[in-house]
C-alpha cells in the first residue's frame, strides 16, 4: 500500500484513487488473506474480530470488496408468523355513556371492594382498637378513589388535601373522611385474611 499513499510533496491537488490503483491493494489484500489460510497454526480466526465486527471468511476471499460493501435494491420479503398467545387489548367495551365510576369498577369491582372492607375490619379489630369504626364498601370505594386523586394532584403537604380554604382546595377528600379518619384507613388496610397461614408460611415453618 506504500506507493498508493505516496507522501510525495507534490503540490498538484489529489483527485482520489484511480480503479487500478484499487484493484491493486485489492490483490494484495486478497493474496495476504491466502497466505494466512496456509500458515499451520493451532490459533483459529474467527469470523468476528475481538471488537464485534464481523471479518472476512474464506469464502468471501473471491468477492470484490466494492461488491460487499454496495446496497443491494433487490427487496425481499419478510415473513412474521401471526400472534398466537391471548389476545391482546380491551376485553371489555365501554359505549360512550359510561361514567368515571363504570371505569372505576373495572379495576376495583364490588365484590373485592366488600372483601377489603371486611378484611380491613377483621384487622382493626385484632388490633383491639376500640375507637375503631368499621368501614364500608362505599368507603374503602372513596379511600381508593382518593389514591389515584392524591396521584393526579400531588401537593408539597398532606394536609393540604383537606384545607378548608377553596383558594388551596386540591381535592375532595374532605367532603368523605376526616384526615384522622383517612389515616386510621390507611393504618388497617388489608386485602387478605392475615389470620390464615399462607401455603407458603406453612412449607416454611
Amino acid at each position: 500500500m506504500a506507493e498508493i499513499f505516496d507522501s510525495s510533496e507534490s503540490e498538484s491537488e489529489f483527485d482520489g484513487f484511480e480503479l487500478r490503483d484499487i484493484n491493486a491493494a485489492e490483490e494484495r489484500y486478497l493474496q495476504h488473506i491466502d497466505a494466512l489460510n496456509n500458515i499451520d497454526s493451532d490459533i483459529e480466526f474467527s469470523d468476528v474480530d475481538s471488537d464485534g465486527n464481523e471479518g472476512f471468511n474464506s469464502d468471501d476471499d473471491n468477492v470484490a470488496l466494492a461488491e460487499i460493501a454496495r446496497w443491494g435494491d433487490e427487496l425481499r420479503p419478510v415473513q412474521i408468523n401471526d400472534f398466537t398467545g391471548p389476545r391482546p387489548g380491551p376485553t371489555t367495551q365501554m359505549d360512550k355513556e359510561k361514567t368515571e365510576i363504570d371505569f372505576f369498577h373495572l379495576i376495583f369491582p364490588e365484590r373485592l371492594c366488600s372483601e377489603i372492607a371486611t378484611q380491613t375490619n377483621a384487622y382493626a379489630n385484632g388490633r383491639q382498637n376500640e375507637n375503631w369504626t368499621p368501614t364500608t364498601s362505599d368507603e374503602i370505594k372513596a379511600y381508593l378513589g382518593g389514591q389515584i386523586v392524591m396521584g393526579i394532584i400531588p401537593v408539597p403537604n398532606m394536609d393540604m388535601y383537606w384545607y378548608k380554604d377553596k383558594l388551596f382546595h386540591a381535592s375532595s377528600l374532605e367532603e368523605k373522611f376526616s384526615r384522622n379518619r383517612y389515616e386510621e384507613l390507611q393504618r388497617y388496610l388489608h386485602v387478605a385474611d392475615t389470620t390464615q397461614k399462607s401455603t407458603l408460611t406453612s412449607t416454611r415453618t
